[in-house]
């Protein structure tokens, strides 16, 4: 039998470190998902996940019970962003098109994905949640909105409704966990090593706008192990009103509006992407239904953007375009410690967002247009 191999530690110096371990999942302290859920972060997870959904299949052929098949061939998906969407899609074709040839019992096989929230895709465009939802019931997936996972165990999960308090017990035979991210081991020990309360409280290694983290020297983060403290929209409202306000008249005409925003995205480029969902919100905003928008009225889309504009969103596209813009500073600096002033600090730019929602179907949002169906499922083949 091999042995393994002893843990060998060594110090390496360095004039600069990045840090980009990304991030593990945040099983929120839920009792039984680190013992009995399947989550989608490593290779490894991919491999376990497969070997369970075929070895399921395989107990379903040895037992005559028709509920014991359905049980062990029902995968609960916990996560109703793009991650668990994606899964619990893709796993529906793989069930029904590519198992259905090797394993009679397919028939028996279905898909339960169990959202916290009001819709899937929630910070998704209104129109991009309500046809992730259709799509997918027509797919029969069956989706559990506004409910909160209780406890996992090894034959099933446990939900209760946030609205009527009832709980509900799904039997299954997988869990696969998908519900957010927390930092990694690694990650909280450099933030240890902080000093003062630098990154006291922090999820994420806190940095700057330059990715240069607070509180540790020549120490730098990027992707989903950092956090950005990103400027307010509140803090510009004001300036940005006057300046829309072309005819003085202390309120917003929608062509004023939509100068408003456009401005906005130069001002706070990293809430561009929430901005441009704000495009078709005037009416929404107008409370007093003058035709208008007065400052104080605005106040209510500062502070939604502000909310939503808290973090980058965990995708690739951020953790590239930082690692661009890291490369690009350190050629031009002759020092780790060089004087950072001048420079303004990575600025996020949104190409979008794509998700697979089965069927050869995909949602799209670029540059504030939505494409749904089967033209965004080409743009994800």
């Amino acid at each position: 039998a091999s042995k393994t191999p002893k843990e060998h530690r060594f110090d390496l110096a360095y004039d600069r470190l990045v840090v980009s371990v990304g991030a593990q999942c945040n099983t929120f302290g839920t009792p039984g998902v680190v013992e009995h859920a399947h989550f989608l972060k490593e290779v490894a997870d991919a491999r376990r996940l497969r070997d369970r959904i075929v070895d399921s299949f395989e107990s379903a052929a040895s037992t005559a019970s028709e509920a014991t098949k359905r049980r062990l061939l029902r995968t609960v998906v916990v996560g109703g962003g793009p991650t668990g969407v994606e899964f619990a899609a893709e796993l529906e074709d793989y069930l029904h098109h590519d198992l259905a040839r090797t394993y009679s019992d397919a028939k028996y096989a279905s898909v339960v994905l169990v959202q916290s929230a009001d819709h899937l895709l929630n910070t998704y465009d209104k129109a991009i949640s309500e046809f992730t939802e259709a799509n997918l019931a027509s797919m029969d997936v069956e989706v559990v909105k506004r409910s909160r996972v209780l406890e996992v165990g090894p034959r099933s999960v446990v939900v209760r409704d946030k609205r009527s308090g009832a709980k509900r017990t799904i039997e299954c035979g997988t869990t696969v966990w998908s519900t957010g991210i927390a930092a990694r081991p690694l990650t909280r020990a450099v933030m240890a090593q902080a000093t003062g309360d630098a990154q006291r409280g922090a999820k994420a290694l806190r940095v700057d706008p330059t990715l240069r983290a607070h509180g540790l020297e020549s120490v730098w983060a990027l992707g989903d192990c950092s956090s950005v403290a990103n400027p307010r929209l509140m803090d510009e409202l004001a300036m940005l009103f006057r300046e829309a306000d072309a005819d003085g008249s202390g309120a917003l005409s929608r062509a004023e509006f939509r100068a408003l925003l456009a401005k906005a995205a130069e001002r706070v480029p990293s809430a561009s992407m929430h901005l441009q969902r704000m495009s078709s919100s005037f009416d929404a905003l107008d409370a007093d239904k003058d035709g208008t928008l007065s400052l104080e009225e605005l106040n209510t889309l500062a502070t939604k953007v502000d909310k939503q504009n808290r973090a980058y969103p965990a995708t690739a596209q951020v953790a590239e375009q930082q690692g661009e813009y890291l490369a690009t500073q350190f050629n031009h600096q002759t020092n780790a410690n060089a004087d950072t002033d001048a420079d303004p600090g990575f600025i996020y730019r949104h190409k979008g967002e794509l998700c697979y929602v089965g069927g050869d179907k995909a949602v799209a949002g670029v540059g504030g247009a939505v494409l749904t169906g089967s033209a965004a499922g080409a743009l994800w083949h």
